[in-house]
């Protein structure tokens, strides 16, 4: 089976998130090689991986191409435009409060990417047009 291939940015830098925190530009962003991409967040259940994405630092974000041969999330893609995606930042934060309360994060270690329903509008993965 050949895999879809999707692609969008997965962290807008010095854009804060609706969960309230953000990575200004320059922030150290440890990213691994081989980034697993995982259904709302679950990461201890395998069967809720959905792929492997490469992750490329840009000027402005984080753009992520994902590689999936999962069938379910082939038929979740079937009928959708996007899905929103996002970091999932575990050890090695570095990050303080600014005035306003939000998180701002200057370090971080990238464990993973999760999909889901929904999400901040401008973090989303679009199915690769051939």
């Amino acid at each position: 089976m050949e895999p879809m291939i999707l692609e969008g940015p997965v962290l807008i830098f010095d854009k804060p998130s609706m969960n309230g925190f953000v990575f200004p530009k320059g922030s150290i962003i440890e990213i691994p090689e081989k980034n697993p991409v995982v259904w709302d967040y679950s990461f201890g259940n395998p069967e809720l991986v959905i792929g492997f994405a490469e992750l490329d630092i840009r000027d402005d974000c984080i753009w992520a191409t994902v590689m999936s041969t999962n069938e379910l999330f082939r038929q979740i893609m079937k009928d959708r435009e996007r899905i929103f995606c996002g970091g999932y930042y575990y050890n090695s934060v570095i990050s303080h409060s600014d005035n306003n309360g939000i998180r701002v994060v200057t370090k971080a270690k990238l464990l993973g990417l999760g999909v889901y329903e929904s999400g901040d509008e401008f973090l989303y993965l679009k199915v690769k047009e051939k």
